[in-house]
């Protein structure tokens, strides 16, 4: 992303906050199909690890600055970078799953509990809002991830429907 350039908080909102939803209910969904099995270290990375590297992975991309600049006047998408670092950094999981300490750039220390316990800033804050607005959600089945008909699930005006028909 070009050094002078910001993302616009009130156009992406939406859209980021979709994005971590999307890696939590994924994220229980693997842990939910594992059930007690643990799966092997491979090419030095645990499964866990895989799981965030492969959500990474997914975001790769070279944009060229202009469009950059064009998607952050009208896009309601994140530039990619920030549609991975900035969901990893809500994600307790992945400060567990990868050792991440004060001194590593994606670490985001917890201020303000809230009244709840729950951090609001850092780690964790506003997955447990998702968690808590999307509670049900995911229902553990050795296929996964289950969308039980009807099910509406709101956060901060992000809404995600049942699509099976």
């Amino acid at each position: 992303m070009p050094p002078d350039q910001h993302v616009n908080g009130e156009l992406t909102v939406g859209e980021n906050i979709a994005d971590l939803s999307e890696v939590t209910v994924a994220l229980r969904s693997y842990r939910l199909s594992l059930g007690d099995r643990q799966l092997p270290v491979l090419d030095g990375f645990t499964g866990e690890q895989r799981f965030f590297l492969g959500c990474a992975q997914v975001w790769r991309a070279k944009v060229r600055d202009e469009k950059v600049r064009s998607r952050l006047l009208q896009d309601p998408h994140s530039p990619v970078e920030f549609r991975v670092n900035g969901v990893v950094s809500n994600l307790p999981e992945y400060y567990t799953a990868f050792d991440v300490k004060e001194s590593d750039k994606l670490f985001r220390p917890p201020t303000n509990a809230s009244e709840s316990g729950e951090p609001t800033h850092g780690p964790g804050s506003l997955r447990a809002a998702v968690l808590r607005r999307c509670e049900g959600f995911v229902e553990g089945t050795d296929l996964g991830l289950v969308r039980p008909a009807g099910r509406q699930c709101c956060v901060e005006g992000a809404q995600f429907f049942d699509d099976s028909g």
